[in-house]
């Protein structure tokens, strides 16, 4: 059933929140917009970036859920990624090869508002809430057009795995960031 991909999903967003909270959760204001330069992203920016991008997701998903849930529950096989989606996701993911800039409408401004992690830490907990609306969706089924590159379509299950695994890469990038010499204290 897709309530065991859903459940890992799940963990790996709980996990996250708090890898967030406890990375950026003691940090200034003045620290968390701190960068070092060269084009680095700050780790409000990250958490920023991360914001944005689930604000183009959510209202495309919003409507995927809304689909979904007039038709009867999925009793079928379990979910498995597919070629394209599970392959994105461990491109933008933590150890992914990504190397790419961030497409205009996903990019964080140069100084972000105050109260990042709030937002960020907000948009998880909504992305948990849609995992669990979706919990007897045939997560293969139901497609999603990517808002970056619109010539790609994605599950709704490889969806959900692509936010969460870009979320891991941002906050590792987040983390490097704080661990740098300059970082001020």
């Amino acid at each position: 059933m897709p309530s065991e991909y859903l459940n890992d999903l799940l963990r790996q967003s709980t996990e996250l929140r708090g890898q967030a909270h406890s990375l950026a959760g003691d940090l200034t204001e003045g620290q968390l917009q701190w960068s070092p330069g060269n084009g680095t992203w700050s780790m409000a920016q990250c958490l920023q970036h991360l914001v944005e991008t689930a604000g183009l997701y959510y209202p495309r998903i919003d409507r995927l859920i809304e689909k979904a849930a007039r038709k009867k529950p999925y009793k079928g096989e379990a979910f498995e990624p597919t070629w394209l989606g599970g392959g994105f996701a461990k491109y933008v993911g933590p150890e992914g090869e990504a190397r790419m800039k961030a497409p205009k409408k996903f990019k964080p401004s140069a100084v972000p508002e105050p109260g990042g992690l709030v937002r960020f830490l907000a948009e998880q907990e909504g992305l948990e809430q849609r995992m669990r609306a979706s919990v007897d969706f045939n997560l293969r089924k139901w497609k999603i057009r990517s808002p970056a590159f619109i010539l790609m379509r994605f599950t709704m299950g490889d969806a959900y795995a692509l936010l969460i695994s870009h979320g891991q890469r941002h906050v590792k990038q987040a983390r490097a960031v704080r661990d740098l010499p300059g970082f001020p204290v």
